[in-house]
């Protein structure tokens, strides 16, 4: 039997940015760079996977073709350093702009590789058009635009 989902999306979305707002009008010198990293990573994650792990809107056609699912990566499409980094910048009221920019793609794990190569030099969806990743969104069933790269 499925289990029963006790959270909706939105209220487990909610809950990530409510406590981000709150870690982050508490900082105090004394926490280590290293936890706090640690926990927006983790409240990151609580949001891509607010619908659960593999229910993301975006697949790569390579990642909706792969029959095994264990080659499947949950890939942060802006990555999490760089979301981790936007939070430490932004005012504490700030925090629910950046987690809405916190979205998932499903991809081979091949696919993820080859976009790790682009993450100092590119972010977002244009990692995926560096990678020549081809994104369907699975709400409407079409390809995401890939605009030409100059």
């Amino acid at each position: 039997m499925a289990k029963r989902r006790k959270y909706s999306a939105e209220q487990i979305t909610q809950s990530a940015i409510l406590l981000t707002e709150i870690i982050l009008a508490n900082r105090k010198p004394e926490i280590l760079d290293a936890h706090l990293r640690r926990v927006l990573g983790e409240l990151i994650w609580k949001t891509t996977e607010a619908d659960g792990k593999h229910n993301t809107a975006y697949w790569s056609e390579a990642a909706i073709a792969c029959a095994d699912r264990r080659k499947l990566v949950h890939e942060h499409v802006i990555t999490k350093k760089d979301l981790i980094d936007q939070l430490l910048a932004a005012e504490p009221t700030e925090a629910g702009l950046i987690l809405n920019q916190a979205v998932a793609c499903i991809v081979t794990t091949d696919e993820h590789n080859n976009l790790s190569k682009h993450d100092k030099t590119a972010k977002g969806w244009r990692r995926y058009d560096l990678a020549e990743v081809r994104v369907v969104d699975r709400r409407t069933g079409k390809l995401r635009g890939n605009p030409a790269i100059n």
